[in-house]
């Protein structure tokens, strides 16, 4: 299962939990991913380890997409203003 947060603050324990108790109510799933645009935080890190859950923040999204020429984020590009006519 993946989980996808496009969020501005960390995602927190919570949402691990909640995704952690639908892979433990569901045999056929094997384990979760939960990716977001913004981080974690800790205790959302320390919930984790031990857990088939893998954790995918910004940083390491951008490194995927890059390593497997996906795209370039939207953040990183430049945009000029269009010039006055």
């Amino acid at each position: 299962v993946i989980q996808c947060k496009h969020q501005v603050a960390p995602v927190g324990r919570e949402v691990l939990q909640q995704l952690w108790g639908v892979i433990g109510d569901d045999p056929v799933i094997t384990s979760g991913v939960v990716v977001t645009s913004s981080r974690f935080s800790a205790p959302a890190r320390d919930f984790a380890p031990g857990k088939r859950l893998t954790l995918i923040d910004r940083e390491r999204l951008e490194v995927l997409l890059q390593e497997y020429g996906v795209a370039v984020p939207s953040a990183r590009v430049v945009r000029e203003a269009p010039s006055p006519q």
